[in-house]
C-alpha cells in the first residue's frame, strides 16, 4: 500500500472523470468483545467510481475524496465522500471516456 505523502500525489495527477479503484479504510463496530484479541478493528473497503475532486471540508480543514456514480440532468452528482487521511491506496483504472 502506499504512504500518505504518495496518496496525495497521486490525487493530484487524477482528471476528473477518470475512473478510481480506491482503497480504505473504514470504522468497524463489534458486539460482545471479551478480549482485543481476535477483534478486527478495521473494514478495508474497495470503492469505484469516477473522480470528481479532493476538497477540504469547511469545519476541520480535511481533504476528502469525492467521487460520482452517476450524474442526473446533466448537472446533478450523487457523490460519495471518502477522508484522504482514510485511503491506503488509490488508482486509475479507466479513462471515463
Amino acid at each position: 500500500m502506499s504512504g500518505q505523502k504518495n496518496i496525495v500525489d497521486m490525487v493530484a495527477g487524477i482528471r476528473k472523470g477518470q475512473i478510481v479503484e480506491i482503497i480504505w479504510i473504514d470504522a468497524c463496530e463489534s458486539r460482545n468483545v471479551a478480549t482485543l484479541e481476535d477483534v478486527d478493528f478495521a473494514t478495508y473497503k474497495v470503492t469505484l467510481g469516477r473522480f470528481l475532486a479532493c476538497k477540504r471540508e469547511k469545519t476541520h480543514n480535511q481533504p476528502y475524496v469525492i467521487i460520482y456514480e452517476e450524474i442526473t440532468d446533466k448537472k446533478y452528482f450523487e457523490i460519495m465522500s471518502i477522508p484522504l487521511a482514510d485511503v491506503m491506496d488509490i488508482r486509475i483504472i479507466g479513462d471515463g471516456r
